[in-house]
């Protein structure tokens, strides 16, 4: 077959091929004959004697069967030597397109394939590369330490004979009826705590109680937003009843050592506050690690330009559908809850899908253009990291990885390392200028964003 299957490339795009391949009549007809000859000797037919069955009743009870299997072999052969042949670089899985296997016919079928981009030599020197180091301010840590210190809060009964104001905490029964029957998304719910001022309950809804006493009863009208996210509740307009049975007002703790020994392991109030530095600190730095990783990708990427290959995109949706199924099971929700589909995903997260492929896709083309390697030593090294983080001993640990069950992850694990060694080569072969910057100013940024 090799000297006489032909094929053609038609090309859809940079990294989209249609292989058409033909293999001659004369080879079908061969690949047939021998697949009859060997059934031939080992069919048992009843009324023939074992390796005198004729070819007529082979085909006859056979035929189907023998065709598919000639067909399947034909397929797998042509396909492995027209890629060898056309040295197409395929990602993915082949998308075939194959007849049925014809008697005295030659046999021509087409596979789709993704491949590679041809990117080129990548130069990734000269880039202009500035890191933030970011200063935590004294005040970022009280403003941190405060926000502690009102999630400890309690409350007490307000003593005075007045109404409720602000900043009090209210805590009510309420009901919801719609046309003057229950809602049953609002059935009657008791004991329900909210401090006045911050809608901890629906958008707009405190100021409705505003200058009730307690055990008062109060009805009014309310509208939920058109945008509000839970479905049954967005545009209704619903009669509340309320009555508010308890006025209460926080406490909150002193900011002292005794205080500190409540929020961890800390002897005092300096302790507590080194320790929010330190935690500051190091969430900065990896944001500082994730803006400089931004510039080098921006960079590059200006530098080349390459097609992304819709299975790699498929590959990168995937990836971002588990990570969201996976933060809505830590809330204990789904994604059928939230309404995301697959088609939804797609929709919203396809450029960021995009932007990821390309990434991975150039960090790869790097790797291959170094002939970097993940050497065992460097191997082994992650897994002594691995042992540290988890605690398990690191024979246990590579012996997880060595299983052959589990040579996936091996492989992943070693390409993980492949790409940080990559990122870390351009950042080595590059002057990368220090900026100094102070974090609060970030964070009064995002807010205002």
């Amino acid at each position: 077959m090799e000297e006489q299957m032909q094929f053609q490339i038609e090309d859809v795009s940079g990294v989209k091929k249609i292989l058409k391949i033909e293999i001659p009549e004369k080879v079908v007809t061969r690949e047939l004959n021998s697949a009859y000859r060997e059934l031939k000797q080992s069919v048992n037919v009843k009324g023939f004697r074992k390796g005198k069955v004729p070819r007529s009743v082979m085909e006859r009870m056979f035929g189907k069967d023998v065709h598919e299997n000639v067909r399947s072999e034909l397929v797998r052969e042509a396909f492995k030597k027209a890629l060898v042949d056309s040295k197409l670089n395929t990602i993915g899985d082949p998308d075939l397109d194959i007849p049925d296997l014809k008697k005295g016919s030659s046999f021509e079928f087409t596979v789709t394939v993704d491949v590679k981009p041809d990117i080129g030599n990548v130069d990734f020197k000269g880039l202009t590369l500035s890191k933030n180091n970011y200063v935590i301010s004294d005040d970022m840590v009280d403003k941190q330490i405060e926000t502690h210190r009102q999630t400890m809060a309690t409350t007490e009964p307000i003593l005075e004979n007045r109404s409720i104001q602000l900043n009090d905490v209210a805590v009510i029964d309420y009901e919801g009826f719609k046309d003057g029957v229950p809602f049953e998304l609002l059935p009657k719910t008791t004991a329900v705590r909210m401090e006045l001022g911050k809608n901890e309950l629906f958008p707009n809804f405190d100021e409705n109680l505003l200058g009730m006493n307690k055990d008062q009863e109060r009805s009014f009208d309310y509208s939920f937003p058109e945008n509000f996210p839970s479905e049954g509740f967005a545009g209704q307009n619903i009669q509340m009843k309320v009555v508010l049975t308890d006025i209460r007002k926080k406490v909150y703790p002193e900011l002292n050592d005794e205080f500190a020994k409540k929020m961890g392991n800390f002897q005092s109030m300096d302790e507590l506050k080194k320790a929010v530095n330190e935690n500051y600190k190091s969430l900065y730095a990896n944001q500082a690690e994730k803006d400089l990783q931004e510039l080098v990708f921006t960079q590059l990427l200006e530098r080349v330009s390459f097609d992304v290959p819709e299975v790699w995109i498929k590959y990168e949706l995937e990836g971002i559908m588990q990570e969201i199924e996976q933060s809505l099971a830590n809330q204990n929700m789904s994604m059928e809850q939230v309404g995301f589909t697959p088609e939804k995903i797609n929709e919203q997260y396809r450029d960021l899908a995009i932007t990821q492929a390309r990434r991975h896709l150039l960090l790869n083309h790097l790797i291959e253009q170094e002939k970097l390697v993940a050497k065992d030593e460097e191997v082994d090294a992650e897994f002594e990291k691995m042992s540290a983080v988890t605690g398990k001993p690191i024979d246990e640990i590579k012996a997880f990885y060595n299983n052959e069950e589990n040579r996936k992850n091996l492989d992943m694990l070693k390409y993980t390392m492949l790409e940080k060694k990559a990122l870390q080569m351009v950042l080595d072969a590059n002057t990368i200028e220090e900026v100094e910057l102070q974090a609060d100013s970030i964070v009064h940024k995002n807010s205002e964003g």
